[in-house]
């Protein structure tokens, strides 16, 4: 019986170990860059410049071709202001939202070789290259806006040794009513399924043909 009562308890404590681990991964890499002032009682940050909170150490999983782009392509995270509105599911107390009216958008500064931006609304448009921006959205406007981040193992200059691949950018508000964010590097990484595996292989034969011709 004290055998059983053991396992049991094991099997608990195991279950809730799993559990914990589980809520603290979901919390700790949000589908989201949720921009703001920042904390009320952030220190040295400066209190009217844009910051977003984002898990910047964790690099994001490609996982398969989308949209009929290139590589591998995810739409999961989304530039996302946080309100005033304790019913915000994004709100904590403390937090300085942006000022109504603010006009923000992403300012890309670098890409590694393979690495893009796509509009959702507009798939035609490969941002690249350093300099091109994004439009994100206007303050007080409760703005939840997509963007797709794109990884391309047959552009010219992949390092497919790298593991991770980088791009830089910083948010700024062109109204001129905040600060520019600080700049901040968005990672991905790529565990593509075994179909995606033989789509990109596809995609990498088709490419080096073209190329050879």
């Amino acid at each position: 019986m004290r055998n059983t009562r053991t396992r049991l308890m094991a099997g608990a404590l195991t279950t809730a170990s799993i559990m914990a681990m589980h809520a603290t991964t979901a919390s700790a890499h949000p589908h989201g860059y949720l921009i703001s002032l920042g904390h009320s009682h952030g220190g040295g940050h400066h209190e009217n410049m844009l910051q977003i909170n984002f898990d910047w150490m964790m690099a994001h999983t490609m996982h398969m071709p989308m949209f009929g782009l290139p590589g591998l392509s995810e739409d999961m995270l989304s530039f996302e202001e946080i309100i005033a509105d304790p019913n915000d599911p994004h709100y904590h107390d403390g937090i300085i939202p942006i000022a109504e009216g603010t006009k923000i958008q992403a300012v890309f500064t670098r890409f590694d070789a393979g690495v893009s931006v796509y509009d959702p609304f507009d798939l035609s448009l490969q941002l690249n290259t350093p300099g091109v921006t994004f439009l994100i959205g206007t303050g007080g406007s409760d703005f939840n806006r997509k963007i797709i981040w794109n990884l391309d193992p047959s552009a010219p200059g992949f390092d497919a040794g790298a593991g991770v691949w980088t791009a830089d950018f910083y948010i700024r508000d062109t109204s001129g009513l905040h600060d520019d964010s600080e700049i901040y590097t968005m990672s991905l990484k790529m565990v593509p399924t075994p179909g995606a595996l033989s789509l990109l292989a596809g995609a990498g034969l088709l490419t080096r043909r073209r190329r050879s011709s």
